[in-house]
């Protein structure tokens, strides 16, 4: 019978391998105390001339929480958290023009400030912090609150993984 030599070095570092990619990303690491189960999110403080933004942003924040689940969205009674948020600028520059050399695209930046505290103690969960975000859209016959969706998708995700994961 013929014995069969076996790689001890290189059957290591597969394993080692294998328990390295089957564990990284297998969970999200949350940054707030247990105790925060849930989170009230008030219509955005516009400080801005942009019109009605707040309703947008407000809703994406709220639809992103909701997605994911972590943190429920309730009433204010019921929060274990409250988000105070400000829109401090919404910035509008032409990046497209027609023939006639009218702004048919424009670049918009919207900067957010955000901060949460524990409802309960009034205890500032997470500092104020500015967050912002640019897209770019064309004009169209549709509603004005569509050109601003993918910038406030953008601000929500942002300060849900800053928020819980705390990055």
């Amino acid at each position: 019978m013929k014995k069969i030599r076996t790689n001890y070095p290189f059957s290591f570092f597969l394993l080692a391998a294998v328990i390295a990619l089957t564990s990284c990303g297998a969970h999200s690491p949350r940054t707030l105390a247990e105790r925060h189960q849930s989170i009230h999110i008030p219509v955005f403080k516009n400080e801005t001339l942009q019109y009605a933004i707040e309703e947008n942003l407000t809703r994406a924040m709220i639809a992103a929480f909701q997605r994911d689940g972590r943190l429920k969205v309730v009433p204010h009674s019921a929060a274990d958290l409250e988000m105070k948020t400000r829109i401090t600028n919404v910035a509008l520059s032409p990046v497209a023009f027609s023939d006639l050399d009218r702004a048919v695209g424009y670049s918009m930046s919207v900067t957010i400030y955000v901060s949460v505290i524990d409802a309960a103690s009034g205890e500032t969960v997470m500092p104020e912090r500015p967050f912002q975000a640019t897209g770019s859209y064309l004009l169209s016959n549709a509603p004005g609150s569509a050109q601003t969706q993918d910038i406030s998708d953008i601000l929500a995700g942002q300060v849900l993984s800053y928020l819980i994961e705390g990055w």
